[in-house]
């Protein structure tokens, strides 16, 4: 069989853009001139990468799982384990013990602090927000890594297993729609925020769209898409979503509303250029540049580090109004992504090396078809 490699180098791109997207949007929203109106209405939309992220994790962790059934083998499930402990403990545990030192996070050194380390915040509304409050994402990807191997394990039984195409396009479709009305029931019965919706219940079908790639990615290793069409639809869902955030300000983007469905088909269009990549495209020597591969490498710690500072330096201007504040948000931004790379060289890398130290074959290779 043909094979291709499991590395897919743009992807490091793509997680700077998503991670800067996130900052961007949490930036603006403590900059008042961005913070109103028909700007705001655009600016809100970058919290879309949050959906890329998602599908991001959709991708690359469902496709080894895909080319593992179709080589007749397994994934090594305690290496799948200890890599996603290594690849989120370490930096999320530092971050939230540094920031809850300075400046100062609600709720982490209570007798909650369980519900902070274990990445449980997501789980009840008088949590949601505390701690790190953008790591309440990080709880619904650590039920994805929990659910996903049993996911696989289920489409692995000899009465799907004959027909990989079919049995993941039906299993992810009943799991998308599945989500979609989990979410519409969510916002029907949840007093005040809607956090249920944000648990995997009411956002796998971002993470269903990532895993759908991937099986395509399996099937069709040689298949390329050029960066143009995709862009242009993902650039239409954000101007769609755009439009009605302007008219109906209070729209959710966890309920069964349209942006959410937006929001999907926009973090599609980016992902589908980088996973079938096109070489030789300016959106792929965008992607490949030395700023945002360095800057994708490290954008779990940027993701960690940046809204509690941002926070701190809207606090700092209040009290210093002689200092520009805008001048004080960059400056936090800055010291964000610094903190970024000290996460990642210090702490991030020698963990990865740990999970390194066991390379799983089935990971270097993908067949061209069952």
């Amino acid at each position: 069989m043909a094979r291709r490699p499991g590395r897919f180098p743009l992807f490091d791109g793509l997680r700077a853009i998503a991670a800067l997207s996130v900052v961007a949007v949490h930036f603006a929203a403590y900059t008042s001139s961005l913070n109103t109106g028909a700007v705001r209405a655009v600016t809100s939309q970058l919290a879309a990468g949050v959906c890329v992220f998602f599908l991001i994790s959709g991708f690359l962790l469902y496709r080894p799982f895909v080319a593992a059934r179709l080589e007749r083998g397994s994934r090594d499930l305690p290496s799948y384990a200890r890599g996603r402990v290594l690849r989120i403990v370490p930096a999320y545990w530092f971050a939230l013990t540094v920031l809850a030192l300075w400046p100062g996070l609600p709720g982490v050194f209570t007798r909650d602090a369980w519900v902070y380390y274990l990445f449980g915040q997501n789980y009840s509304v008088h949590t949601f927000g505390h701690g790190i409050s953008p790591a309440w994402s990080l709880g619904t990807e650590v039920t994805f890594y929990a659910v996903l191997p049993v996911y696989a394990w289920l489409l692995s039984r000899p009465r799907f297993a004959r027909r990989v195409g079919r049995s993941e396009l039906v299993g992810l479709s009943v799991l998308f729609a599945g989500s979609w009305l989990f979410r519409g029931l969510a916002g029907d019965y949840t007093l005040g925020h809607n956090w249920v919706g944000q648990t995997l219940g009411g956002t796998f079908d971002w993470f269903a769209l990532g895993m759908g790639a991937a099986v395509v990615s399996c099937l069709r290793p040689r298949l390329r898409i050029r960066p143009l069409a995709p862009l242009l639809a993902a650039a239409a869902c954000i101007f769609a979503a755009a439009v009605w955030t302007y008219h109906s300000p209070n729209a959710d983007q966890y309920s069964a509303g349209p942006i959410h469905i937006l929001w999907a088909g926009a973090a599609l269009g980016l992902l589908l250029p980088v996973a079938f990549a096109a070489p030789r495209t300016g959106f792929a020597a965008l992607l490949s540049s030395r700023v945002m591969v360095q800057l994708g490498v490290v954008s779990y710690g940027i993701y960690l580090w940046h809204l509690p500072l941002i926070i701190e330096a809207h606090t700092l201007s209040l009290h210093h109004p002689g200092i520009p504040p805008v001048l004080l948000r960059l400056a936090a931004v800055a010291v964000a992504v610094a903190a970024a790379f000290v996460s990642y060289y210090a702490l991030e890398r020698p963990a990865l090396a740990l999970k390194r130290r066991r390379r799983e074959p089935i990971a270097e290779a993908t067949p061209v078809a069952a």
